[in-house]
């Protein structure tokens, strides 16, 4: 099992927290959004990590030598992960769990991805729906659709940030990501290679973490609530 972390952005909309840090090195409870995503991996076994930069990726590369390697994204200040992605695909060889790098979660989370069945497997909370975030459509545990496009009274549940990948699930993938960067679609975030997968037919699992603890680093308000409540 491999991890890739997509950590390429500059984290615009939290207004310059912390002197410009990659959104990634922002600190809570001592530790940094990365390292604690890296160590949680480690803890269950994941080993090869790879990171991928792009805004000020010497931080990065200086503070995970040796724990990581890297991959990185020079396009990141004109494209979203879908790019990153891209980017990192020819360092994955076997299963893997693609991760944003914004998340906090608990170790039981993790756990549920690595436990999960499917080819494809998207980590999901029922209970988190809200406006501006990648929502998804759901069928029985089958993902129907994901995106922020979604509107809220039409969603069954909110996109954790993890996916969980086999390596016939990742050949599913590549095409479709492929497919999305010769759309032009640079802007976008990789899920919506997982839409087109799922409207063709091909099985996304929906995996259910409601009332598990985890949350994702967006705006200043969810930087300042983590600090509150995370140790």
């Amino acid at each position: 099992m491999q991890a890739v972390i997509l950590a390429a952005g500059v984290g615009s909309r939290l207004d310059g927290a912390e002197g410009g840090l990659p959104k990634g090195l922002l600190e809570v409870g001592g530790a940094s959004l990365l390292d604690r995503q890296v160590e949680q991996l480690r803890a269950l076994g994941i080993e090869r990590i790879c990171i991928v930069t792009g805004y000020r990726p010497e931080l990065v590369e200086q503070r995970f030598a040796g724990r990581a390697e890297f991959r990185h994204n020079p396009f990141y200040d004109r494209s979203n992960n879908l790019v990153s992605l891209v980017l990192a695909r020819d360092w994955i060889e076997e299963d893997v769990v693609v991760a944003y790098a914004d998340l906090l979660y608990e170790l039981s989370v993790l756990e549920a991805a690595l436990a999960a069945q499917g080819d494809i497997n998207l980590l999901v909370d029922r209970s988190a729906v809200a406006p501006g975030h990648a929502l998804v459509r759901i069928a029985g545990h089958a993902v129907q659709a994901i995106g922020r496009h979604i509107p809220v009274e039409r969603a069954d549940a909110r996109f954790v940030g993890l996916t969980r990948l086999t390596s016939r699930g990742l050949g599913r993938l590549r095409p479709e990501l492929e497919r999305a960067m010769r759309a032009a679609h640079v802007d976008q975030y990789y899920t919506v290679a997982l839409t087109a997968l799922a409207e063709r037919g091909h099985p996304i699992e929906a995996v259910d973490v409601t009332g598990q603890r985890w949350c994702e680093i967006d705006l200043p308000e969810d930087l300042d609530r983590a600090r509150r409540t995370w140790s």
